[in-house]
């Protein structure tokens, strides 16, 4: 081939890739995820296009490698690759055009890799998805408590109105059902959610409230909920505790609700699990289960950071926006029995017992799937106030004996100190009392005198009572009530020995006062 022949085939060669950089310019934007593979798949062969190098004969010399860094560019020119956590070793997400939210899928991240190179090796994509992960630019999740992800938009709680979604706007997950208004409650063969949840709470308003407060607590973003939800019966079956749960897994959709239950929170990988869901559920934790510590668990509900690693990937820190709905037979036993744990929870009792029919077989396997119900209660949640989160007596009730269950300390003072009579109690006296009394309980106090003294007082202190150590001088003097002596003479050798040494009222002792 002459010289001025390959001169013309290289100048339409270069005028073709001039072409097609121009078309790929001026392509609108993709605006789905296939229509994004197919232009990174055209983008890679474009590149290897223009970067063949010819034989003297005018022949491809062969398929040219691509450099790391150009299939980076590539898949920036085209996709959104962001950061949301500042610290180090912090993964990469990427926008999905399906959904309107990032995602953080290293799967799908390698399969858009090979659609712009498709002989890129296992080692290849993972050193791609680093140079993609360190270049990412840091983005904050959205913090506009108005704007409600939905499965066909943004939802403006101001406006009323439904906006579009775009990569500008930073949601990690959202409720997959649609948003339409004006929508009617749809009654299924004479069964609605509305009925069905007056039979739920027994008809007590602040119950149904509660219950209402949960559904628009998993749409809306729980930042300021600050509590856990807790379903739970007796150990009966068939009483829609697992139907309820189940009806807000579909409101939210199965991909943004992640399973985890309260006992697994402090299991090292486990956070990653639910890292970028909007709902965490749990099934039937086990009561007899022992919490030994629940620091994330306490994190995540109250929306502060917490140390999230995955298996092969270094540690990072985040924030965990979601809501916890735990279904139990029980409450597991909590090491931190302080009032910081309690209040957390709102437990919600199911003791409807409903019978085995078809009719109510219909409510799980269909009823609660259909989209008509999942639309309606996704409208009237959007209207709910969840500022303040209704305490109940019945949640209240559940807390007081979960902490008298689980806190030896905080029982030994509900259930014996009113029994007292002395305005001024000897520590001493106070810690035979309890060390007698939980052994007949069963319950025996395993703990340091100093260390029930000063749990002690945290209670005390709250009812009046005024904690004096023996340096202050105090006697129980004419304080002290002789009677009280008599409270351990039905008790265990352990209070039969302090009676044998009698309280000294004239000697100057560590004591509490209530003069």
């Amino acid at each position: 081939m002459d010289k001025a022949k390959l001169d013309t085939n290289a100048m339409e060669q270069l005028k073709e890739q001039q072409k097609r950089q121009a078309d790929v310019i001026n392509q609108a934007p993709p605006k789905t995820m296939d229509e994004l593979s197919n232009r990174y798949k055209a983008l890679g062969v474009q590149w290897r296009k223009d970067h063949t190098e010819l034989k003297e004969n005018g022949e491809p010399k062969g398929t040219p490698k691509m450099p790391y860094i150009s299939v980076v560019k590539i898949l920036n020119k085209l996709g959104h690759f962001i950061r949301i956590s500042d610290t180090d070793n912090s993964p990469v997400f990427f926008y999905d055009l399906d959904q309107g939210i990032y995602r953080k899928s290293y799967d799908d991240i390698k399969r858009m890799i090979l659609a712009v190179d498709p002989v890129a090796t296992k080692k290849a994509r993972a050193e791609i998805v680093e140079l993609l992960r360190l270049g990412a630019k840091l983005e904050i999740p959205n913090n506009d408590d108005n704007l409600i992800p939905v499965g066909n938009g943004m939802y403006n709680l101001k406006t009323k109105r439904l906006v579009p979604y775009n990569p500008k706007t930073v949601f990690t997950s959202k409720v997959a059902t649609d948003y339409h208004e004006n929508l009617d409650e749809p009654v299924f063969n004479g069964w609605s959610f509305s009925k069905w949840l007056n039979e739920i709470a027994e008809n007590d308003t602040d119950k149904i409230t509660l219950l209402w407060q949960v559904v628009a607590c998993c749409v809306k973003t729980p930042r300021t909920a600050d509590v856990m939800f807790c379903l739970i019966d007796d150990n009966v079956s068939r009483t829609g505790k697992s139907t309820f749960q189940a009806l807000m897994t579909n409101l939210v959709g199965e991909s943004n609700t992640g399973a985890l239950r309260i006992d697994e929170f402090e299991k090292r990988f486990a956070l990653a699990r639910v890292y970028d869901k909007k709902l965490i559920t749990g099934d039937d934790t086990d009561q007899k289960g022992y919490i030994t510590n629940s620091a994330n668990l306490k994190s995540v509900t109250t929306g502060e950071r917490v140390s999230i690693e995955e298996k092969g990937e270094p540690a990072f820190s985040a924030v965990i926006n979601a809501t916890i709905l735990q279904s139990m037979n029980g409450v597991p036993r909590i090491a931190d029995t302080s009032p910081g744990t309690f209040r957390r929870f709102r437990f919600i009792k199911f003791n409807h017992q409903y019978p085995a029919t078809k009719a109510n077989k219909l409510v799980r396997l269909d009823y609660i799937n259909r989209p008509e119900l999942l639309e309606w209660l996704l409208s009237k949640a959007l209207t709910i106030n969840t500022d303040e989160i209704v305490n109940t007596d019945e949640s209240k009730s559940v807390t007081e004996n979960t902490k008298r269950d689980m806190d030896v300390v905080y029982y030994f003072y509900k259930e014996y100190v009113p029994n007292i009579k002395s305005t001024r109690i000897p520590t001493s006296f106070l810690f035979a009392y309890a060390k007698s009394a939980m052994e007949t309980e069963n319950a025996p106090l395993k703990m340091k005198r100093n260390t029930f003294i000063g749990r002690l007082r945290q209670l005390m202190e709250k009812d009046g009572w005024v904690y004096q150590p023996k340096k202050n001088g105090y006697k129980p003097a004419k304080y002290w009530n002789d009677e009280d002596m008599n409270l351990l003479k039905p008790l265990t050798k352990l209070g039969v020995d302090y009676l044998a040494e009698d309280v000294q009222i004239d000697q100057e002792q560590a004591l509490f006062s209530r003069d």
